[in-house]
């Protein structure tokens, strides 16, 4: 056994015993870091791209033709599919149950300032 499984161990012993506790604050501090990646605005735009803006005020363009050709994102290539595009619970989705992560849009996503600044405004 690794020095840290024996340190794992312990922590979780001690956590049992209710030597250890969760900060008070903990969870609320987890739901707000949780609500603050949640997709607030989806919109389509031209060229399989959606405008993004998400709760803790980031907004940005995603494109997904780079996910046109993968399996349930097929049926996305239908451009009045395609435009059906929403919020389900705190990610964008589509009718037929296809999604993206607002973890995946963040990581992926031109931010807006990025699109004015290079001149490239392609979302109007």
């Amino acid at each position: 056994m690794s020095n840290f499984d024996t340190e794992e161990r312990e922590i979780l012993e001690a956590f049992e015993a209710g030597k250890l506790k969760r900060a008070p604050d903990a969870d609320e501090q987890i739901a707000r870091h949780c609500r603050a990646l949640d997709v607030k605005v989806v919109k389509p735009l031209p060229d399989y791209r959606i405008y993004v803006e998400i709760e803790d005020g980031r907004q940005g363009v995603f494109d997904m033709k780079p996910y046109l050709d993968r399996g349930v994102f097929r049926e996305l290539k239908d451009v009045h599919y395609f435009n059906q595009v929403g919020i389900l619970f705190v990610a964008v989705a589509w009718p037929h149950e296809q999604d993206i992560a607002p973890e995946t849009l963040i990581e992926e996503m031109v931010p807006v300032e990025a699109i004015h600044d290079s001149g490239n405004d392609k979302s109007e």
